[in-house]
C-alpha cells in the first residue's frame, strides 16, 4: 500500500514472527513518521517498543539481530535489509529506497519461539 500525503495506516507487529510484513510501501525520498505503542513479552520480560536491557542477558548479545538496539526494540527494515531502530517512534524518516517496510522485535536468532504479544505501529506519510 502506497500512502498519500498525510494518510496513515496502523500495523500490528508480532513478537513471535521473525519478519512482519506491514503492507506499507515506502517511497524513496518521501518522509514518514512512525509511532509505536503496546507491550510484548520475551519469555517472562514484558516491554514496550523501546525494548529493555538486562545485565544477565549479556551472554546472548552476540546473537541479537541488531547489536546496537535494546532487546525487543522495534526494528524496521527496507524490505528486510538495512535495519533501523524505530522503538516508540521516529518523527521524520526519509525513505532510502522504494520498498516495503518490514519490522521485527529485536531478539536473538533462534529464540522467537518464546515470544508473545504485539505492538501497534502507526505510519504516516508526511511528504
Amino acid at each position: 500500500m502506497k500512502l498519500a500525503i498525510n494518510q496513515s495506516v496502523d500495523c500490528t507487529v508480532y513478537a513471535k514472527q521473525r519478519w512482519n510484513s506491514t503492507g506499507v510501501q515506502l517511497e524513496a525520498g518521501h518522509t514518514y513518521s512512525l509511532e509505536a505503542s503496546g507491550k510484548w513479552t520475551d519469555l517472562t520480560i514484558s516491554s514496550g517498543p523501546d525494548g529493555f536491557t538486562k545485565w544477565y542477558m549479556k551472554w546472548a548479545e552476540k546473537r541479537r539481530r541488531v547489536k546496537e538496539a535494546n532487546w525487543f526494540a522495534l526494528i524496521g527494515t527496507y524490505g528486510g535489509d538495512n535495519p533501523f531502530i524505530i522503538g516508540s517512534g521516529i518523527q521524520s524518516l526519509t525513505a532510502q529506497v522504494s520498498v516495503q517496510l518490514i519490522c521485527f522485535a529485536n531478539d536473538a536468532e533462534g529464540f522467537y519461539w518464546n515470544n508473545s504479544g504485539a505492538v501497534r505501529l502507526t505510519v504516516v506519510r508526511k511528504s
